[in-house]
Order: C-alpha cells, then sequence, then structure tokens
C-alpha cells in the first residue's frame, strides 16, 4: 500500500496556479500572430514543452513541500536525479527540430544542463565540510552561471515583429537547473528559495527599497544616469499593452520572474558560500555585490550602471545578511526595477 499523499500547501497550490499563468501569459504574447510577426505556430507551439517543463522545474523549488517530496523520490530512486536535465534536454531538441534549427545547440544546451547535477551529485557524495565537498559546490555554481552569464550558451528566441526579442528562456532553465541542484541534488544548507514574503519581509524590503533611493538618486542625478523629465511611456516603447495593465503587474512580473531568481543566485546562493569558505559574512556581501554590479556590464553606461547595481546587491544583500531570507531583498529589489523602468527608462520617450 502507498502511503497517502498530504494535501498540497497554500505555497504549493499557488506555484501549479502561477505555472498556468506564465503559459498562458507566453501563448497570449504570440497567438494569434501579429501581422509582420517572423514567429510561425510551429515556432510557437514547439516550444512550449520547454517552457511547460522549465516553469515545472523552477517554480516548484520555492515550495519546501514540492522540494521534499522530490528528495523523498529520489531516495527511493536515485536514478530521478537526472529527470531534471534530461527533460528539459529533450524538449529543447524537440523545439529546436521544430523550429528547423541546427540540432548542435540541443547538445551542447544538454551538456550545460547536465553539468551542474553532475557536479552537485558530487558535493553530496563527499563529507560536509571537506575542501572536496566545497571544490565541487563552487564548480556546480560556475557550471550553472557562467556559460549564462558570458553567454557560452545563449539560447535563440522567437522573433517578434520589428525584429525584438520577447522571450527569453535561458535564464529561466539556468534557474530550474541550478535550483534543482542545489535544492534537490546537493540540499546545499543555508540556500533559500520561497515564493511568498512575510508582513516582515514586506516592512524590511520597502525600508531597504526607501534607503537605497535616498542614497542612490541623489548619485544618480548627479552623475546624469537619470534624467528628469522621462515620460510615463514604457507600455508604448517596450511591451505594446495598456498602461493601467503594464503599471500595476510591473512589481509583481519583476519580482516573480527576475527579483526572486537573481535574489537566490546572488545572495541565497553566492554570498552564503563566500561566507561558509571566507568565514566573513562582510567580505561576502562586498563580494557578492561586486559581482551583481559585474554582470549588468552589458547594459548603456556600463560604468554607471555597474556601480549603481553593486550598490543596490550592497543593500539587498544587507537584507539577506540580517534575516538570512531572501524575500526582503527580492521585494526591494522589484522595486527598484520597477521604479527605473517605469520613471528613469533611457528608452522611454519623451
Amino acid at each position: 500500500m502507498f502511503p497517502s499523499r498530504p494535501r498540497p500547501s497554500a505555497e504549493t497550490a499557488f506555484v501549479a496556479v502561477l505555472g498556468l499563468l506564465a503559459l498562458a501569459a507566453y501563448l497570449g504574447v504570440y497567438w494569434p500572430f501579429r501581422e509582420g510577426s517572423a514567429a510561425t505556430p510551429a515556432q510557437v507551439l514547439g516550444m512550449v514543452p520547454l517552457l511547460a517543463l522549465a516553469v515545472g522545474f523552477a517554480l516548484p523549488m520555492g515550495s519546501e513541500q514540492a522540494v521534499e517530496a522530490w528528495r523523498r523520490a529520489i531516495r527511493a530512486r536515485p536514478g530521478l536525479v537526472w529527470l531534471c536535465p534530461s527533460s528539459l534536454s529533450l524538449a529543447y531538441l524537440f523545439g529546436a527540430a521544430a523550429a528547423g534549427r541546427s540540432l548542435s545547440e540541443a547538445l551542447g544546451l544538454a551538456v550545460y544542463l547536465h553539468a551542474p547535477v553532475a557536479l552537485a551529485v558530487a558535493a553530496g557524495r563527499a563529507s560536509e565540510r571537506s575542501w572536496a565537498a566545497r571544490a565541487a559546490d563552487w564548480a556546480f555554481v560556475l557550471a550553472a552561471w557562467l556559460p549564462i552569464q558570458l553567454r557560452w550558451i545563449d539560447l535563440p528566441t522567437i522573433p517578434l515583429p520589428e525584429g525584438r526579442d520577447q522571450v527569453k528562456l535561458d535564464t529561466l532553465l539556468a534557474a530550474a537547473v541550478a535550483f534543482w541542484s542545489i535544492l534537490v541534488a546537493r540540499r546545499l544548507e543555508g540556500f533559500q528559495f520561497r515564493l511568498f514574503f512575510t508582513r516582515g519581509d514586506l516592512h524590511l524590503g520597502l525600508k531597504v527599497f526607501a534607503a537605497y533611493a535616498l542614497v542612490a538618486l541623489p548619485l544618480a542625478l548627479a552623475t546624469g544616469f537619470v534624467r528628469t523629465g522621462w515620460a510615463f511611456t514604457l507600455h508604448e516603447t517596450e511591451f505594446q499593452q495598456p498602461a493601467w495593465l503594464v503599471y500595476p503587474l510591473l512589481p509583481v512580473g519583476m519580482y516573480f520572474g527576475v527579483a526572486l531568481i537573481e535574489e537566490a543566485l546572488f545572495r541565497g546562493l553566492l554570498q552564503n558560500l563566500l561566507a561558509r569558505t571566507l568565514g566573513s559574512p562582510w567580505v561576502a556581501l562586498a563580494l557578492a555585490s561586486a559581482a551583481f554590479g559585474a554582470v549588468h556590464h552589458k547594459f548603456g553606461q556600463p560604468g554607471l550602471y555597474v556601480l549603481f547595481s553593486s550598490l543596490a546587491g550592497a543593500f539587498y544583500g544587507y537584507a539577506y545578511l540580517r534575516t538570512g531570507r531572501i524575500m526582503p531583498g527580492a521585494v526591494a529589489h522589484a522595486l527598484v526595477n520597477s521604479v527605473w523602468l517605469a520613471l528613469f527608462n533611457p528608452m522611454a520617450s519623451r
């Protein structure tokens, strides 16, 4: 007899709803196809299995109940640890074939997706505080993060009208395999990825956002990094959706689509590992903040972008250092990104 399954927690149910909304949003962007779109039905539908699996592996990592269920399943059948990278690899192979793309891209992606899991399994088998476990931890962090940040793996996107790319799956795939490696294959101590924030998380996140704004905004105006007078026209230049829909949902999309993932990787993983390796939480905060700033060099005004991103990372890192939770920093992160896009986006028209 199989034991009775526990009822889904509120967090698990929310994960399921959020995943369905993500798939609906993806299809809503492309279907029906706009006039002049270079995307074909085969391209769009061929990517649906990959998107569904990526969301299906990444989002449940934010549910403690779902993570524990995967851990129990892998303890019973260790081979299931390869389910995430193998499923994603096969789904991408299907999507590439449907879009008529080179299948060699699928091979490179398969190597990328399996490497962090293999290193996480090796780290989990080593003694918890041994140099081998620590080296394997750093190896799988770099294996999951560097190929995406340095564009060694640059997944093709589906073209939209005017030659713009709307959906980038590389970050989502990186998050799926990284969280799977850390939480399920490795079970790294101190790492946290949760979707819900508490009232205390919200209050601290608002305070961190206000503190960063008080420091960064005058400096940004003085250096010319931002200018006053930008019009509220983000919906016209970026999303092509009504303003009443874009602006209220912008912080929500930033929280779930960007802030939680980046805070989990830079604070929950990088800052956490640096503190354990170096023995100094403050040095770890400084180094993780510098790394967070460095990955923003590809944007306009790279020097200033790195500076202000590093400064923001220090504020988010302090929230993590103070609480051991990524959600306060994620709240502040989402608000900073939203205000930047809505009020100071240099791509917006006057």
